[in-house]
């Protein structure tokens, strides 16, 4: 990188649940908290994740990559490092999740190409209600939904994940 450039800080933001969920709410605070306004970061995230005032620069993983519905783990890691393509942008990424997600959201963006990647740990002890039973996606209902879906997707071998889950 030029040394005449400002440099270009990655965030990739995970969602957890539905858009209306406390932990998303809550992710756009930790958002704002994390990057201060600079516009050096450039934020790769999910519309589940609302916009908020004075946001820095995000790009839309469902605007680059055309798909509908519910987006995996591994589906959004991947379009993080085609939007990071795309734009000529570092494959060095901070990485915001819920923190029961955040293991499985390094991984994937590790071997998915990322070279270096930054787990963001703002969530930690904090409270934050993040099961909701009106959620749309009823792995993130509950903690034993969550925790019997999310094992069994951690021990399957790559190329079975992959497969299953990147469509």
């Amino acid at each position: 990188m030029n040394k005449g450039k400002e440099e270009i800080k990655i965030l990739v933001v995970f969602s957890f649940g539905s858009k209306e969920t406390e932990g998303n709410k809550e992710l756009v605070n930790a958002i704002r908290w994390f990057t201060g306004g600079d516009s050096r970061w450039k934020i790769i995230t999910q519309k589940d994740i609302p916009l908020s005032e004075g946001d820095v620069f995000r790009v839309f993983v469902e605007d680059f990559k055309s798909s509908c519905g519910w987006h995996s783990t591994l589906w959004v890691a991947n379009a993080a490092i085609k939007i990071c393509d795309h734009y000529h942008w570092p494959k060095v990424a901070h990485v915001l999740a819920a923190p029961m997600h955040i293991k499985r959201c390094v991984r994937d963006l590790k071997r998915i190409g990322f070279e270096e990647v930054k787990p963001f740990s703002f969530f930690d002890g904090r409270g934050i209600r993040w099961y909701d039973k009106k959620s749309s996606l009823p792995w993130t209902r509950s903690w034993l939904r969550w925790w019997h879906r999310e094992l069994k997707l951690r021990l399957l071998p790559w190329f079975l994940y992959k497969k299953l889950t990147l469509k």
